[in-house]
C-alpha cells in the first residue's frame, strides 16, 4: 500500500510542477504563434525549453527532492529525455495542426507525451534513486542488527 501513496504523491507532485511549466510552455507557444513568423515546430520547441528548464527546477528541488541522483546525472537524463519528448512533442503538433487548431494540437500532444513518456522517465530514469538502504544480495529480518541479515541465495 505504501508504494502506491508513493506514486500518488510523486504523481500529484509531478502533475502541478507539469502544470506550471505547461502553462509557461503554453503561454510562449501561443505567444509566438500569433505574433512572429516563426514556424510551428520551432515555436513549440521554444515553448518547451522554457516549460524543461521550469518543470526540471521544480521536479529536483521539490517533487523528487529526497532522491540521491547527482545533479549532473539527473540534468544530463533530463536533457537527454527532454529532447526525445521535445521531438516527439513537435513533430505530433506539426502532423496535428494539419487538421485541427494549433492549440488544440498542442495540448493533444502535451498530454499524450506526459502520459506515455515524461513521468515514466522522469520518475525512474531522470530522479529515481541510485540506492538501497539494504544490498540487493541481503534479506533484512525485523531485527536491525546486521548479524541478523540472511544472504539470499544467488543460484535461483
Amino acid at each position: 500500500m505504501s508504494f502506491l501513496l508513493g506514486h500518488i504523491r510523486y504523481l500529484g507532485g509531478f502533475g502541478l510542477a507539469s502544470i506550471l511549466a505547461t502553462v509557461a510552455d503554453l503561454i510562449l507557444f501561443s505567444t509566438l504563434v500569433r505574433n512572429t513568423g516563426i514556424p510551428l515546430p520551432f515555436d513549440a520547441a521554444l515553448g518547451a525549453i522554457l516549460g524543461a528548464i521550469i518543470h526540471f527546477t521544480l521536479c529536483r528541488q521539490w517533487v523528487f527532492a529526497g532522491h540521491k541522483r547527482q545533479l549532473l546525472q539527473s540534468a544530463s537524463r533530463y536533457i537527454l529525455i527532454s529532447g526525445v519528448v521535445m521531438v516527439i512533442h513537435s513533430s505530433l503538433t506539426t502532423f496535428l495542426a494539419v487538421f485541427i487548431d494549433p492549440e488544440v494540437g498542442w495540448l493533444i500532444s502535451k498530454i499524450s507525451c506526459f502520459l506515455l513518456v515524461t513521468y515514466p522517465a522522469s520518475r525512474y530514469l531522470v530522479f529515481g534513486r541510485v540506492s538501497r538502504s539494504a544490498p540487493r544480495s541481503t534479506l533484512r529480518l525485523s531485527h536491525p542488527s546486521p548479524r541478523m541479515a540472511v544472504p539470499l541465495d544467488e543460484t535461483r
